[in-house]
């Protein structure tokens, strides 16, 4: 769905597929049966994170670059299959324009 407010989509998946994106300082998240709780520094900050978001989530936060995240995500859900790269660039999009999530040349 947050796909649709970007222009061109190629354009933003080469600059975040680039960027070395890491979990914002402060940031802590509890795995729940249905998905991922975040906790914001400030503690009216929480956000849940439904699957399959929260398996881009579980895997950026194991150390893995986006394009590894698209690739194994493509290869795990054949769905996204191709639109995989675009998919996993705009929900860390998202997370970078809610806070949490930093990193790479803003």
């Amino acid at each position: 769905a947050r796909a649709a407010r970007f222009r061109p989509v190629a354009r933003l998946e080469r600059c975040l597929m680039e960027k070395e994106q890491q979990i914002a300082g402060g940031v802590t998240w509890v795995v729940e049966h249905a998905g991922i709780r975040v906790f914001g520094p400030l503690a009216t900050s929480v956000r849940f994170i439904p699957y399959p978001e929260a398996a881009v989530w579980d895997f950026l936060s194991r150390g893995y670059a986006p394009g590894v995240i698209a690739s194994n995500l493509g290869q795990l859900d054949r769905r996204l299959g191709a639109n995989a790269p675009s998919w996993v660039a705009s929900v860390l999009q998202g997370w970078s324009d809610d806070g949490i999530l930093v990193g790479g040349a803003d």
